[in-house]
């Protein structure tokens, strides 16, 4: 819902989103809890398969001016990583391009480049993450937004349908059919 979205949101701005309990000075942490803040924004506001963002490289995200003058974050999925086997573009907001800027300026101030031949969601020696479900778990546990409302407990693909919910629910001008096709 909304509110879960917004509290979820609040609650990854925290102070004490990094800095939990005994890991509050692990930098190693503060590494991955940064890299699953601009994930999970990045998911939400991008509608892609949690499989088509795993090997996302930087020379695949570019930002772009829409039709209505708006910015908006342009992806391509390989045809390797995608659930039809086809080569395609996606299509999403804005803010999942900012949160990958918010992700790439933190790997840069502490040294770690990101050209376009790297992977976005990767551990300190360029492997892809394989699973964010763990960490995904407990953020939406810390922030109290664990299950939806008839009681069944959020995963990382909730991110795509809350994308898609939120498109229908709060999109102008959207052509149902464009939102099916990205």
């Amino acid at each position: 819902t909304l509110e879960q979205y917004v509290r979820l949101n609040s609650y990854m701005r925290e102070h004490e989103f990094d800095h939990k309990g005994k890991h509050k000075n692990d930098p190693r942490f503060h590494r991955h809890r940064t890299m699953l803040k601009s994930y999970i924004l990045f998911m939400v506001n991008s509608g892609l398969r949690p499989g088509e963002a795993r090997y996302l490289k930087w020379g695949d995200i570019e930002e772009r001016t829409n039709k209505l003058d708006r910015k908006v974050l342009v992806v391509r999925v390989s045809h390797t990583h995608s659930k039809v086997g086809k080569t395609r573009s996606a299509v999403g907001r804005y803010r999942a391009f900012r949160a990958l800027e918010e992700w790439r300026d933190y790997r840069e101030d502490v040294g770690d480049f990101c050209t376009g031949d790297k992977l976005i969601f990767c551990d300190e020696v360029g492997n892809a993450i394989k699973d964010f479900r763990e960490g995904f778990n407990n953020v939406i546990r810390e922030a109290g937004v664990e299950f939806d409302r008839d009681g069944e407990k959020l995963t990382i693909y909730s991110l795509r349908h809350t994308y898609i919910t939120f498109r229908l629910q709060y999109g102008k001008n959207l052509s149902i059919y464009k939102l099916a096709k990205n």
